[in-house]
């Protein structure tokens, strides 16, 4: 598994605040760590999710030289049923799994989640590079905040990630899973305290 090594940085910070704040939608940026020997860089993309109404829309801005086969994400158990919205026009391959079909939720190598988008392993049905928004109808209540900011489930000793995308049909027909490690609240109240002390001293220190 290759891991992009990371440190407590200001961009850090303003990312958790971001995903985790009370916005308009959450943004979850990948390339932090992949299932294979694939290197985080070489799959960027990002994965923005947003609520109007009963609907949950899904922007996917895939920057790699692959094509992306699914996205795993959890949401608050408020969340019962997903379906895709006919106006959004997807592929009759495309398919959710989730907490009515899989009451066991749904497994991928970095842990379980609450659902799984699957567009398929053909080359017409997967996400090319560039972007892509899915518009989903909600059963059930949630907002932006809720979703994709919970860890995936693990044995002890696993890394826990917020998303997971695999990625298929790359260089050399590679294919790997791409998962997103933004820090927990409490890691981001943390690192946000620290920055306020840093900024306190270096304050003091002036006058």
């Amino acid at each position: 598994m290759q891991r992009r090594s990371s440190a407590l940085s200001l961009g850090t910070i303003l990312v958790c605040l971001a995903v985790r704040g009370a916005g308009a939608s959450v943004m979850l940026p990948f390339s932090d760590l992949t299932s294979d020997n694939t290197l985080p860089a070489d799959l960027p993309a990002t994965v923005t999710f947003s609520t109007s109404g009963n609907q949950l829309i899904i922007d996917i801005q895939n920057d790699a030289d692959f094509q992306i086969a699914q996205l795993y994400f959890n949401a608050d158990p408020t969340l019962t049923d997903l379906t895709f919205d006919p106006a959004s026009s997807p592929l009759d391959t495309w398919s959710i799994a989730g907490r009515v079909t899989d009451p066991q939720d749904v497994k991928s190598p970095f842990g379980s989640f609450d659902w799984l988008i699957d567009f398929g392993s053909g080359p017409k049905n997967r996400l090319p590079s560039g972007p892509t928004r899915l518009v989903l109808d909600m059963t059930g209540t949630t907002t932006e905040g809720a979703i994709a900011t919970t860890f995936s489930t693990h044995p002890p000793g696993n890394t826990s990630v917020l998303a997971v995308l695999k990625f298929e049909a790359g260089p050399g027909d590679d294919s790997a899973f791409a998962g997103t490690l933004v820090p927990e609240p409490a890691t981001c109240a943390l690192m946000l305290g620290g920055l306020v002390l840093v900024c306190g001293s270096r304050r003091h220190r002036r006058r």
